[in-house]
């Protein structure tokens, strides 16, 4: 049995072209691994036999969160394997005859069960085929496993895993890895275990920050600013300012009516008092006329 210890180093980020094209949401789901999250991954790993030799793990992959708490993506591998110095005696040409490269691409999914910014848990499951070097054909491999993402900061996070494996049809692989009909030593057609042990950072992991971008309304077309309408009232930034009323005119005032004149006071009824008159004029002498005497002038 061979015991895989890859390191695996990822970096989850919101790509802004996938990000820009999710629909506009007042209330955006801020928690990891939501939907629209891209989350690209480097992997780096090798193994060992009792008897000698080893293998090179060198990957990549891709998922992306279509949905919230459910990822879709592709892995490309390439493991190399290093046979002991001691096959050269004992199985001559064996390096020429087994594979000693694979190289497979295994689409899969990653369902997160819980997202949280400290504890995520998830499966992972993946199927797909598996070429092998030496003209030994193609065979199929399939991998599953649980893990768990346990948040270290806002945007760093481990990632703790196991992943089982193996290969079908047993057959055919079992006979890509024969020597003149017999079986040796390294058989990887049965059941494997692989430890998985990783940081995944980026934006994508913790508290994730909404992208202004992303929520800002379709801009309007430019219209004057227009000046605010009067206030009665004083804005707050400026003091209360107290200005005396202006002044009134004087309310028009009605004319106090004319005097009457007393009433007459009670008694006797006054006779009015007769006007003084001349005593007649001389008559003159005879033969003379008298003069005219023009009748006096009231006042």
């Amino acid at each position: 049995m061979r015991l895989a210890l890859p390191l695996i180093l990822s970096l989850a980020a919101l790509a802004p072209a996938v990000a820009s094209a999710r629909p506009f949401s007042p209330t955006p789901d801020d928690r990891p691994w939501s939907r629209g999250t891209l989350m690209p991954s480097l992997g780096l790993g090798g193994s060992f036999n009792r008897g000698g030799g080893g293998s090179l793990l060198i990957g990549a992959g891709l998922t992306y969160f279509a949905v919230n708490n459910l990822g879709l993506g592709l892995n490309l591998r390439n493991v190399t394997t290093f046979l002991p110095a001691s096959y050269d005696t004992d199985f001559p040409g064996l390096k020429k005859s087994i594979p000693t490269n694979e190289f497979s691409m295994l689409p899969g999914v990653m369902l997160v069960l819980y997202r949280n910014y400290r504890f995520s848990p998830y499966i992972h499951g993946g199927v797909g085929p598996v070429f092998l070097n030496h003209h030994r054909g193609v065979v199929g491999e399939w991998n599953a496993g649980p893990g768990v993402l346990i948040g270290l900061g806002s945007r760093l996070a481990l990632n703790l895993g196991i992943s089982f494996s193996s290969r079908f049809p047993t057959d055919k692989c079992e006979a890509a890895y024969r020597y003149q009909g017999q079986d040796v030593f390294y058989n990887p057609c049965g059941l494997r275990w692989n430890i998985n042990v990783g940081l995944v950072f980026g934006f994508g992991v913790g508290r994730q920050r909404r992208d202004p971008a992303q929520y800002q309304p379709a801009p309007q077309p430019y219209q004057p600013a227009q000046p605010p309408p009067p206030s009665t009232y004083p804005t707050p930034e400026s003091p209360p300012t107290y200005a005396p009323p202006p002044e009134q005119p004087p309310p028009y005032e009605q004319p106090p009516p004319p005097e009457q004149p007393p009433p007459p006071a009670y008694g006797p009824p006054t006779q009015p008092v007769p006007e003084a008159t001349s005593p007649p004029p001389a008559a003159p002498p005879p033969g003379e006329t008298a003069p005219v005497t023009p009748p006096p002038v009231r006042p």
